[in-house]
């Protein structure tokens, strides 16, 4: 293909893809306050951030990490209202680039555009199969607790990896190695699923070192032990304690596996396909044969396959399993939001794998995968038309998320959050009644988090609390 026309072919694919992303950034200045943030903002008021810490710590939950940054952030929102959706807005900014940072560090291309596709097409995938938006990236404090603990992993492999490739600068390995602690230390207290993939991948290094070489590896012997102090300080909080009180977990491994399968599989097979994950790895086919022939970083992929698929596969089962375990049924959809980017990343990962473990093969060392990528039938009609396809699908989250801003759902909702709180800052009766969400949006909007009709509903008595009103209730 002309270079020219190859530029301008590659301009196309980014600008289409921002395109399909950019209302998901644009929705975050229209999200507000709900559900168990106005407990926290109450108790905010009147306590420091290290009480608060402890509060929870001691009263219901152990992710340390994660209520220490909620704690801070929550003080800005409280002093005014607006950082609220500007905080989420930059939590998508760093969800954003933390995905290009990886990319980027594979170095397989100086070509900026080529990195902008990947990490374009990488964050819209995952996006269009989250099982919730609302409970990800536009309810706060779930988007700090969940959203940017995905950043952290993301962080904490790429440092990994630049670890094992600088291993002989000793100067550059001593930031590394606190940089890999700190982060090993945020995940083992934000989220359980993360602090148990974090000690469990830790322990699959030390021992697949210790096979390769036959020696006990110091750093990853102390990072595991560490690794298993943070985790156990997390996990056996008197909080979770407390929470755990809340919920009947089972124990049966029969009932657990009866249950657990046929639901995992649902769930993979919505992934598989009612989202556009099989069309973007044909796509990504070209850049895994690219990345690694040309990373610096191919030791990363040149793993059995079968080993890797078989990890990828415990960790997606493992962690719809917690579940189970934990509260005896399904995930919330704001955790299991987690376990679709562990099954996406480890996807794209395996499928990197296989293209290595089979680009070293001599039978088949003749393989190009750039069929996908050069002019023909697959990019000229196939591709195209599935993926408009996924983007008319009526329940498709690109569709709704335009049709939220466009139509002024969004705003709307907005608005009339913010009237609600006029309502309830000049309340005097005993019941104060505010109106329901009229037309709310696709995106943002969770009829789970919102207030209801009956006044004695957690949610309305902690805002009632906050608001210093006796009971709240939604109108009829």
């Amino acid at each position: 293909m002309n270079p020219l026309k190859k530029s301008s072919v590659l301009n196309l694919k980014v600008i289409f893809l921002f395109l399909c992303i950019i209302p998901f950034f644009v929705l975050a200045f229209f999200a507000r306050p709900v559900a168990d943030e106005y407990p926290f903002f109450t108790n905010l008021s009147s306590m420091s951030s290290w009480e608060f810490v402890y509060s929870m710590y001691t009263g219901w939950s152990g992710r340390y990490f994660s209520t220490f940054l909620a704690s801070i952030f929550l003080k800005f929102i409280i002093y005014w209202k607006g950082f609220y959706p500007i905080f989420i807005f930059l939590i998508l900014v760093i969800s954003f680039l933390s995905y290009y940072w990886i990319i980027n560090n594979l170095s397989f291309t100086n070509s900026v555009k080529e990195k902008l596709l990947l990490t374009n097409s990488l964050f819209l995938v995952y996006i269009y199969g989250m099982p919730s938006l609302a409970e990800g990236f536009y309810w706060f404090i779930c988007a700090l607790g969940y959203m940017l603990t995905n950043c952290f992993l993301i962080f904490w492999i790429g440092f990994l990896c630049q670890r094992e490739y600088n291993k002989n600068n000793q100067k550059s390995m001593y930031k590394e190695n606190l940089v890999i602690f700190f982060f090993t230390f945020a995940l083992c207290g934000c989220i359980e699923i993360m602090s148990s993939l974090v000690v469990g991948l830790i322990a699959i290094i030390w021992i697949t070192k210790f096979i390769n070489t036959k020696k006990i590896d110091t750093f990853y012997s102390l990072l595991f032990v560490f690794a298993l102090v943070c985790f156990c300080f997390s996990i056996f909080a008197e909080g979770n304690s407390v929470r755990a009180s809340n919920f009947s977990g089972l124990s049966n491994p029969l009932l657990i596996l009866r249950k657990l399968i046929p639901n995992s599989l649902n769930y993979i097979f919505y992934w598989f396909f009612e989202t556009p994950i099989l069309v973007f790895t044909l796509f990504y086919l070209p850049f895994a044969q690219k990345i690694i022939t040309k990373t610096d970083f191919d030791f990363i992929f040149k793993v059995n396959p079968f080993w890797a698929l078989v990890v990828w596969i415990g960790v997606v089962f493992g962690s719809f399993s917690i579940g189970y375990i934990s509260i005896g049924g399904d995930l919330p959809m704001r955790i299991n939001n987690i376990v679709y980017f562990l099954f996406l990343i480890g996807w794209f990962y395996v499928v990197s794998v296989f293209v290595c473990f089979y680009s070293n093969k001599d039978s088949i060392t003749n393989l190009d995968f750039s069929i996908f990528s050069k002019p023909s039938v697959f990019t000229k009609l196939i591709a195209p038309l599935v993926i408009f396809l996924f983007l008319y699908k009526e329940n498709n989250p690109i569709r709704a998320a335009y049709s939220d801003i466009l139509k002024g759902r969004a705003y709307n909702y907005a608005m009339q959050l913010e009237e609600r709180q006029e309502i309830l800052n000049n309340c005097k009766s005993d019941m104060c009644i505010v109106p329901k969400i009229t037309t709310p949006p696709h995106i943002i909007y969770e009829p789970s988090l919102d207030l209801t009709t009956n006044p004695e509903d957690w949610k309305n008595t902690s805002q009632a609390i906050y608001f210093g009103v006796k009971a709240i209730k939604v109108e009829e």
